[in-house]
């Protein structure tokens, strides 16, 4: 049995970032912004549930 368990390299490309589109890219913010939005009423639900 050899020890070379995940040892190799990946070629990776070079470049920063994946390039999408701006309306992906904004549908994505939007969709951040709905999930952060989730969690403070989630968190706010919470708090009053132990008040």
């Amino acid at each position: 049995m050899s020890k070379t368990y995940q040892k190799t390299e990946t070629d990776t490309p070079d470049a920063p970032g994946v390039a999408v589109p701006e309306r992906v890219s904004v549908a994505m913010a939007e969709i951040a912004e709905s999930m952060q939005e989730g969690l403070l009423a989630l968190a706010v639900g919470a708090g009053m549930q132990v008040m």
